[in-house]
């Protein structure tokens, strides 16, 4: 059935909650077979501040990523699988 308002024909995820108040962002996608995933997340001038890859079995996911290091701010969030990725916009807050 797939996660709520996500097309499954096209590389789908969501990040949640925006704005981040308490350091933590949850990822969830949905995967039909077995891929290779990487989370990268950029500053506002390009520069790479986190980075994961992992295979991941098929199925739904979510996958949380602590942002407690990282200042609050604009950042984004490039979302890759079977690399062919999409860039999603993130702010950080103080709560």
């Amino acid at each position: 059935s797939g996660i709520p308002g996500l097309n499954p024909n096209v590389l789908s995820f969501l990040s949640y909650p925006n704005p981040i108040t308490n350091n933590l962002l949850n990822i969830a996608y949905e995967l039909k077979e077995g891929s290779p995933v990487k989370f990268i997340i950029l500053d506002v001038a390009g520069r790479e501040v986190y980075r994961i890859s992992e295979n991941q079995s098929g199925g739904k996911h979510i996958d949380q990523i602590s942002l407690e290091n990282l200042a609050t701010g604009v950042y984004f969030l490039e979302v890759f699988i079977n690399d062919i990725g999409d860039t999603q916009k993130i702010v950080k807050i103080r709560w």
